[in-house]
């Protein structure tokens, strides 16, 4: 069963320059990965319990947008058959094909670019550090429903590592061994303003 979990999420709105010729379509990107390290109570000893992502979300027109963990591997040709379920699938709406939701958002503006910070639970989300995800991200008009009438547009999914091996949004999970940041407790606050995307 797919563990669907909504994190606590910081979110900074921030203006971007956005290249006419690339990412037409509402996109995000991967600033940075961090590891997210606890005090095992049982043990005393500090852990790596997850991973914290830093993205920039690049909205075009949609209200709505999520961000999904999902494993590298294609749809097969019975998932891809109706065009509406696959999109629903790969925006976590239906089936069991991604991992979690990590980050979803409401009332985004329109030709905004969006600072977030996601945070993976590796427990929670039955993940393991070292292992390779992929970051999806799903935007859409309507809402996250499974009885919504539409498909959802997916980022880093039907050009991506689902389809043809792309891994510009395949992360691996980190753990004691990973040289890399340690997350602090907090993550940012919402900023006052949303500035449009120039």
């Amino acid at each position: 069963m797919r563990k669907h979990i909504i994190v606590a999420v910081g979110l900074l709105f921030a203006a971007a320059a956005v290249e006419t010729s690339a990412h037409a379509v509402a996109n995000h990107k991967i600033e940075q990965v961090q590891k997210i390290v606890r005090k095992n109570p049982k043990t005393g000893k500090r852990e790596v319990v997850g991973a914290r992502v830093h993205l920039l979300i690049e909205n075009e027109s949609y209200a709505n947008f999520r961000v999904n963990v999902a494993p590298q591997k294609k749809l097969t040709a019975a998932q891809k058959k109706v065009d509406v379920n696959q999109r629903k699938l790969l925006a976590g709406m239906i089936g069991d094909f991604i991992y979690g939701t990590v980050l979803e958002k409401k009332g985004v503006a329109g030709q905004s670019t969006i600072e977030a910070f996601a945070d993976i639970n590796y427990k929670e989300l039955g993940l393991k550090p070292g292992q390779k995800v992929n970051i999806l991200a799903s935007f859409t008009n309507d809402k996250f429903t499974k009885a919504s009438k539409t498909g959802p547009h997916t980022y880093g999914a039907w050009d991506g590592p689902v389809n043809q091996g792309d891994k510009d949004y395949v992360i691996t999970l980190p753990s004691a061994d990973t040289r890399m940041p340690v997350a602090s407790n907090k993550i940012a606050a919402v900023a006052t303003a949303v500035v449009p995307t120039p």
